[in-house]
């Protein structure tokens, strides 16, 4: 089965930000709700409140902190107020914790930006100007044979994603689905929104109010830069940027940037080593548009024959 992808021919509105499909699950969740709330009526007093404990089944919950336990900690009131760090168009209900992405939205160290977001082909590190790309295959293994251990492949940026000019003051979560979420910058003149996934090559981004700006961490060697498509290396690893048709990507210094012929909407991919990364460019190409919006865990992220013809090995160790 593939993962629902959506298609942006030039002239086409950006994507919308990740959306929820009705159906089996949501049905198979009200019905849970319904038994739950049956198992729980039985605890409601007569003034209006509940009990601070209740029964469901052979389990039991309750709504009053055990003795010594504390709300999580954090940045400002996010310890009452767990929609803190998301749009006004978030995804309604409960908010989603120990992700891969978490610190995005349960901020406590970085009140502004978020932490390292491992997602497996890349790593992301959201920061006020865009958001960073870090493609390291080399392990960094340290301890001794005796002692701790560590073996780890460590955030290194290699790319800056982000809108000539951008300085948000803090990077909310827009959207979010079972292996994606979208991350949100608006300092009021210039705005982004950037959908990356667990074991997607692909992060992509709609912008507006300036100029897609992408800012390499070294100069970059450009070996393709043809119409909307500009291919390059940073630091030994190859990427490519898909800017809509008509469009074109220009390079000064260590960056690239690109006026989208207005359109909105780009997308950069990582490729893997030791392939004919010309070929790889034109492959991924068919797909740099096709924007996911939803993903479920019991599906794997790319059709088999979407996985094949990418010649990746990254997507479904991860599933």
């Amino acid at each position: 089965m593939t993962l629902p992808l959506r298609d942006l021919s030039p002239g086409d509105p950006p994507p919308s930000t990740p959306t929820r499909r009705t159906g089996g699950r949501r049905a198979l969740a009200l019905a849970a709700a319904s038994v739950l709330a049956a198992g729980v009526l039985g605890v409601v007093v007569a003034g209006g409140g509940t009990a601070t404990a209740g029964t469901v089944g052979a389990g039991s919950y309750t709504e009053t902190l055990p003795p010594g336990a504390v709300l999580p900690r954090g940045c400002g009131d996010i310890s009452t107020n767990p929609r803190l760090f998301t749009t006004a168009d978030a995804p309604k209900g409960a908010i989603p914790t120990n992700d891969w992405w978490s610190s995005l939205i349960w901020k406590r160290n970085n009140c502004a930006t978020s932490e390292n977001m491992q997602a497996h082909p890349l790593a992301y590190h959201a920061e006020n100007n865009g958001l960073g790309l870090s493609y390291t295959t080399t392990p960094a293994i340290s301890g001794t044979v005796t002692g701790v251990g560590e073996y780890h492949f460590p955030y290194t940026e290699d790319l800056r994603v982000g809108v000539a000019g951008l300085a948000a003051p803090v990077v909310k979560a827009a959207g979010w689905t079972d292996w994606t979420v979208t991350a949100d910058w608006s300092d009021g003149t210039r705005t982004m929104r950037a959908t990356i996934g667990h074991g997607l090559p692909f992060s992509y981004y709609t912008v507006s109010g300036g100029a897609a700006q992408l800012t390499a961490a070294a100069t970059p060697t450009v070996w393709t830069n043809s119409g909307s498509t500009i291919g390059f290396t940073v630091r030994g690893h190859d990427y490519v940027a898909y800017a809509p048709t008509g469009a074109t990507w220009s390079v000064s210094g260590a960056g690239i940037s690109s006026t989208l012929a207005g359109k909105g909407y780009f997308s950069v991919a990582v490729l893997p080593g030791g392939g004919d990364r010309a070929a790889l460019a034109t492959e991924y190409g068919r797909y740099a548009h096709a924007h996911v919006t939803v993903t479920y865990k019991h599906l794997s992220i790319f059709s088999f024959d979407f996985y094949h013809k990418l010649t990746t090995c990254w997507a479904l160790g991860c599933c």
